[in-house]
């Protein structure tokens, strides 16, 4: 079964700032969107496969659903423990892999997410076919990844030519936080998930516009924030532009 190679001791902190800058709250805000048309039937168990320091599991709880969060490297644990604290939301927190989960809880969750993970595994499909198996039948299975057409745009602009020419001969290349990760396309993506067995329901591109703001988020005013989400919004569901996005983020059912 593939697992993730690394628990990434060490880079808590640098994922945790990503998660306050501009580009990526919009990359949360805009999976939580997407996902949140699906969440009417509450509550949910959900499993959050490498949700880090638990921003869209603290997000779930708050929907009132019952959250698993599995996440391998201790500081992302304790960086959840006390964002769930903050929220006054109780979610439950799990150093196990997936090859743990699969042996104790497989096909007992209603909705699974893996957000930014398979990308970093040796074997992406493997470990995307593996976390399906935990979702029930007719779940709900939510994949987030890197697109390679985005990311080959993010190193032109970049105009860093050693990452793009990585990117361009091994679907590889380093990202903001130090990591080497894959980048899909979204045929290669709908190939994984047709042979894992889930079934799409809606993809979308995320950070169609703001992959270039690096800065807080919080130096945006609520207005224009809310103004970017919905160009961001927007953008990432039209079927002309989409596959354009640094990101793509499905929903599926898994079938039968």
């Amino acid at each position: 079964m593939a697992e993730v190679t690394a628990p990434f001791e060490g880079t808590a902190q640098p994922f945790f700032d990503y998660g306050l800058t501009a580009r990526g709250y919009v990359r949360y805000a805009i999976a939580q969107q997407n996902l949140a048309g699906y969440l009417h039937d509450a509550p949910l168990t959900v499993l959050d496969v490498g949700g880090g320091s638990g921003i869209d599991s603290v997000w779930l709880a708050e929907q009132g659903h019952e959250v698993t969060l599995a996440e391998p490297a201790e500081a992302q644990r304790e960086l959840a423990a006390q964002r769930a604290r903050d929220a006054h939301v109780e979610i439950e927190i799990v150093p196990d892999t997936t090859d743990q989960l699969l042996a104790d809880r497989a096909g007992s969750f209603d909705l699974v997410l893996s957000h930014g993970v398979a990308m970093y595994t040796p074997k992406p499909s493997e470990f995307v076919a593996d976390v399906v198996q935990l979702v029930r039948p007719n779940g709900l299975f939510s994949l987030l990844e890197k697109n390679y057409y985005g990311r080959e745009a993010h190193h032109v602009l970049k105009q860093d030519w050693s990452e793009l020419r990585k990117l361009q001969t091994t679907h590889k290349s380093v990202n903001e936080v130090g990591e080497l990760t894959w980048a899909f396309t979204s045929g290669e993506i709908d190939g994984m998930l047709k042979q894992a067995g889930a079934r799409i329901l809606q993809w979308t591109g995320v950070r169609m516009v703001s992959d270039w703001m690096e800065m807080p988020a919080a130096e945006l005013s609520p207005e224009d924030m809310q103004s970017l989400l919905e160009v961001e919004f927007r953008h990432g569901r039209d079927k002309r532009m989409r596959a354009q996005g640094q990101m793509l983020h499905y929903i599926t059912r898994r079938t039968g």
